[in-house]
């Protein structure tokens, strides 16, 4: 998914760049955290950089060049930037195993004004610190998705108190001796 991700990008085919990230958008346009975290580890920006980082560098910078001309502003991100940028998110990328999917999404939600108004520049530090912020958001969505499941786990009951075999043989042996266990303690109360 990633390379054709990657390929999509390299022949300019922005169409396709945006259909291949239909899975990760929800329905109301927010992102789907949970997908993103299933693409697969070979296919996230640490793995594909340790393969060949020039060819992924140059699909960043040119994502990000393409992203700056939704901006008007007195101050964008020059080439150079761009180029410091894209090194600069792959070299971070390791830190919490980003997909290729992920830096392609904040970026249409940077162009789209969903990370907040740009108004007069857009610089590497403020390009960063929007970009922890979806990060953090990746962060916390798979924390309550994990406790959410942790929660529904739970709730099941511990399912090594009764044998597959003779469950209502070995449930009616448990109440019976629930019940014997009550009357011998309540018998001299």
């Amino acid at each position: 998914m990633s390379v054709c991700l990657l390929n999509a990008t390299a022949a300019g085919d922005q169409q396709l760049v945006k259909t291949m990230l239909k899975p990760f958008v929800t329905s109301t346009g927010g992102t789907n955290y949970l997908s993103l975290m299933r693409v697969p580890s070979s296919e996230r920006l640490p793995e594909l950089a340790k393969k060949d980082r020039v060819s992924v560098h140059k699909i960043l910078a040119a994502q990000i060049e393409f992203m700056m001309k939704y901006f008007n502003l007195k101050q964008g991100l020059s080439l150079d930037q761009i180029f410091i940028l894209a090194d600069l998110i792959i070299d971070e990328s390791e830190s919490d195993n980003l997909s290729l999917q992920d830096v392609y999404l904040f970026l249409h939600k940077l162009a789209t004004g969903k990370m907040g108004p740009i108004y007069q520049s857009l610089d590497i530090p403020r390009f960063m610190e929007l970009f922890q912020v979806h990060r953090d958001e990746r962060i916390e969505s798979l924390q309550a998705y994990r406790e959410e499941e942790h929660a529904q786990f739970k709730g099941m009951g511990d399912n090594t108190r009764w044998s597959k075999e003779n469950d209502d043989r070995e449930k009616d042996l448990n109440r019976e001796a629930l019940a014997d266990y009550l009357k011998a303690t309540y018998k001299n109360k």
